[in-house]
């Protein structure tokens, strides 16, 4: 039995119970996912290179990390750019991405990973890549926290419904 269930073993669902196994080790986690395997689409993203974030170098002027950044500049400079400015490098979440990067920015994610031993490289376009450019390296650090945190994945597990008294 599991005191939390997570609903989507996509990279979000994954990276939030990996994080969670850390900062709360007692904590029993099972991840449900509907498909055969975990992060099927980030496996595949960027031409299976991952395109895990972006500088935003257009946006703000200067990169916000990378070899190029300011020094003492970090992602969460970010909640200081408009709605409309991050509509122009991310048009479908502007408004989701004011709220949450202030709290966990690039910078941040990034660092996550680095500290996980995975080395990044920002293209011209501001796209930020693996230095390795291959999806797998980053599907293989989250399983790895997974596994590290005693993380319960159920595969092939559709969720039809949610309510009181219903147990997985």
């Amino acid at each position: 039995m599991s005191d939390v269930l997570i609903i989507g073993g996509g990279a979000a669902g994954c990276f939030c119970a990996a994080e969670l196994s850390r900062l709360r080790p007692d904590l029993p986690i099972t991840i449900l996912e509907a498909g055969p395997r975990l992060m099927a689409k980030l496996a595949i993203t960027g031409g299976g290179r991952c395109n895990i974030t972006n500088s935003f170098e257009g946006v703000c002027g200067v990169p916000l990390f990378g070899p190029y950044a300011e020094p003492g500049n970090t992602g969460r400079e970010l909640g200081k750019v408009s709605v409309h400015e991050l509509e122009t490098v991310y048009p479908r979440g502007a408004s989701l991405l004011k709220r949450l990067l202030p709290r966990f920015g690039p910078s941040d994610c990034l660092n996550w990973f680095e500290e996980r031993g995975v080395e990044f490289t920002v293209q011209p376009d501001g796209c930020v890549f693996p230095a390795s450019q291959d999806a797998m390296q980053i599907v293989r650090v989250l399983e790895r926290e997974l596994r590290r945190g005693g993380v319960k994945v159920l595969c092939n597990s559709k969720v039809t419904a949610i309510g009181p008294g219903l147990s997985v």
